[in-house]
């Protein structure tokens, strides 16, 4: 049976990642990684709801990547919405911290996703998104967006150590934008 034809980013594409990213349970999530770090949430228990949080996080990032990557869409409009490269960066703590019991394999799509976003970013057409994602370089964002765990309120769009998770100085905070 032939395969059908790929469109640019589909409807459900874009309908499903901001679907996954406003619900109530995933900012409920996020509200807790901003506030504790997701390096912080992933070394707290397993039964517990700050580490069921963090696995939500990721789990989410990680669906979007692997639906994205199934429907074979461009990457312009989905890339353009969906902060793959950030929320990497909010969350790649946890996920190094939970690939030590999950294995190499946790999260693969998602981080292959974020590096894409990456190389995107350079593209003529990710270049109209670059400056308002805060990847300006260190600074960008106002204080919160620079160094090590000097996360804290403030510094919308940054990710340079936004979340306060490089190096686990303290227990961070959020900063940044929510993912």
């Amino acid at each position: 049976m032939p395969r059908a034809a790929r469109t640019p980013t589909s409807q459900p594409d874009v309908t499903n990642s901001i679907l996954a990213r406003t619900s109530e349970r995933y900012q409920a999530a996020e509200r807790v990684r901003r506030d504790h770090g997701a390096a912080w949430m992933a070394r707290q228990h397993g039964n517990s709801a700050e580490h069921g949080a963090v696995r939500l996080l990721i789990g989410t990032w990680d669906a979007l990547a692997r639906s994205y990557t199934a429907s074979g869409s461009g990457p312009d409009p989905f890339f353009a919405i969906n902060p793959f490269d950030l929320a990497w960066e909010a969350l790649r703590p946890a996920v190094k911290i939970l690939r030590e019991t999950d294995g190499p394999g946790f999260a693969s799509e998602f981080e292959k996703l974020a590096t894409r976003t990456r190389a995107w970013l350079k593209t003529p057409a990710g270049r109209l998104h670059r400056s308002s994602r805060g990847h300006g370089g260190k600074g960008s964002g106002g204080k919160g967006s620079g160094g090590k765990g000097s996360g804290g309120k403030g510094g919308q769009g940054g990710h340079n150590g936004d979340n306060g998770d490089n190096g686990d100085n303290g227990n961070g905070g959020g900063g940044g934008m929510f993912l």
